[in-house]
């Protein structure tokens, strides 16, 4: 009976004078699987003395992981107390899974800021591939895995990158085609990492009339951290091979860059494309 006091007793800790529930993370402790430590999801298994495991860690169990308990858990039964404990008084981050690979986080029903907080730079929140003709739905852990695999990026753990145009269209790699309205546009996706962040890049390339061609930059964050857009600044230099008075460059915070806006234009009147680009991410001390 050591749950049932010990959720009657969270409960009676939670009121306040008008009613309302007012609850701090630490009380969710009452109800953390004892093996991964993290609220414990109905179902929430038991052994005989009230010790709770989670579902997806409970078949890798013999024995109840209390070291002063040891009861069999295949004895475990449905703790009805705390699945009610946390149906009335718990939500859980909207990344959360079934099967045990989304995130497990779990905030009181009274802390929404908090909630919305976490959701918002959540490790396993679903983004979406910018990279054209994409759009798909993706877990941020798995980006750098669907940029390799799917889009065939080289990996890169570098925070810089460079192309030389001429020799990219020579080689064909990695070119994903657009057309949009009287424009079509060769795009050369690749992505950055900062530390933990990963910056997705599209490098355009569009002709606008013969011999005409338009270069531009696109940059999109992913970011695993909380670090906010404004703690890092992005450089970008466009330089040409034959012409060194040919030379430009866009250097800002990462908040000035919006999602698919091209950040630096340069303009190529003699098709021949001989340019070297460099794009680079800065973390500002």
């Amino acid at each position: 009976m050591l749950l049932v006091a010990a959720c009657v007793q969270c409960v009676a800790e939670m009121a306040t004078t008008n009613g309302s529930v007012n609850m701090s993370n630490s009380k969710l402790r009452k109800v953390e699987c004892l093996v991964c430590q993290k609220v414990a999801y109905p179902p929430v298994m038991q052994c005989k003395n009230w010790h709770l495991v989670c579902n997806q860690c409970r078949p890798s169990l013999s024995l109840c992981p209390d070291p002063d308990c040891q009861e069999e858990i295949n004895c475990a039964t449905r703790s009805g107390v705390s699945e009610k404990f946390l149906e009335k008084y718990v939500v859980r981050c909207k990344y959360f899974k079934d099967d045990g690979k989304g995130c497990m986080e779990a905030w009181f029903k009274d802390d929404e800021e908090c909630l919305a907080a976490h959701e918002e730079i959540c490790i396993l929140r679903e983004v979406i591939c910018l990279v054209p003709c994409c759009s798909q739905s993706v877990q941020l852990t798995k980006i750098l895995e669907h940029f390799e695999n799917v889009h065939f990026m080289t990996p890169n753990a570098n925070s810089n990158i460079e192309y030389n145009v001429s020799e990219i269209i020579m080689q064909r790699k990695c070119i994903v085609n657009e057309t949009c309205g009287d424009k079509t546009y060769k795009n050369i996706p690749s992505y950055l990492r900062e530390g933990e962040d990963v910056f997705l890049t599209v490098f355009r390339i569009s002709s606008l009339r013969q011999p005409i061609f338009e270069l531009s930059t696109v940059v999109y964050p992913y970011y695993a951290t909380s670090s906010p857009t404004v703690n890092h600044s992005c450089k970008i230099t466009a330089a040409n091979q034959e012409d060194s008075n040919a030379y430009y460059k866009w250097e800002g915070p990462m908040s000035q860059i919006f999602p698919l806006t091209p950040v630096l234009k340069v303009q190529d009147e003699t098709a021949k494309l001989k340019w070297d680009v460099c794009i680079e991410i800065v973390r500002k001390s």
